[in-house]
């Protein structure tokens, strides 16, 4: 209901199989409802649930070790570039670990680290740049390898063609997980097969890109907006 919540009525169904993308200004509660499907909010009125089973009913460390999730910002521990991504799967290979780098993107620069997978990444990630982090970040998920995959704008410090090329290294892996994805570039998702569009806590479109361009919405005037900044 609408009271004071961040989120008023919204219904979505997120298929395993599909890519989802949350798009949206800021504050239109695309966070709130990562937030909501990874556990760490509880909402105050409706449900969620995992296909017939309501989350409440779910054990929530099982369902929690199930997501895999990094927002814009993603912890880099003072440690080497293996031990940041291999964090959730230490027993995972140097070849697994440049497999996901390179799902990231990450592969190239990390390849020119003075020790490569070895090398020290500092206090918060602080000798690396924010895109790089993010690509670091990425990698962690890519490996950990969960059926449910949630980004929060995770890719919001990289550059277009960085950003696209991560979304087709993820729809490569989706078939068998369900991922939902807040994005703030419209032109690096617009093939994703359902686009929900937010704004002040509700969903006010849905669709594909075709279809959210021709409704001729705020979809529609936000992609145009972007498109413009880009010339």
């Amino acid at each position: 209901n609408r009271g004071e919540g961040a989120l008023h009525s919204v219904n979505a169904i997120f298929e395993q199989g599909q890519l989802t993308a949350l798009v949206g200004f800021s504050g239109s509660g695309k966070s709130t409802l990562l937030d909501i499907l990874s556990s760490v909010r509880e909402p105050t009125a409706g449900h969620v649930a995992l296909g017939e089973s309501p989350l409440d009913e779910l054990d929530d460390m099982v369902y929690k070790r199930m997501i895999g999730y990094m927002n814009q910002e993603p912890i880099i521990f003072h440690d080497s570039v293996r031990m940041n991504v291999s964090y959730f799967r230490p027993e995972a290979t140097d070849e697994q670990i440049w497999a996901a780098l390179k799902m990231a993107a990450a592969d190239g620069f990390v390849e020119g680290l003075p020790n490569g997978l070895d090398t020290g990444m500092g206090e918060r990630g602080q000798t690396i740049s924010g895109g790089e982090r993010q690509r670091i970040g990425l990698a962690r998920v890519f490996l950990q390898d969960a059926p449910i995959l949630l980004l929060d704008e995770a890719t919001n410090a990289l550059d277009y063609e960085t950003e696209k090329k991560i979304y087709d290294n993820l729809r490569a892996v989706s078939h068998n997980k369900i991922v939902a994805v807040a994005a703030h570039r419209l032109s690096a998702i617009k093939d994703y097969p359902q686009i929900i569009m937010m704004q002040k806590g509700e969903v006010i479109e849905r669709g594909i890109h075709i279809e959210l361009m021709t409704l001729g919405g705020d979809y529609h005037d936000l992609y145009m907006v972007q498109e413009k900044e880009r010339d």
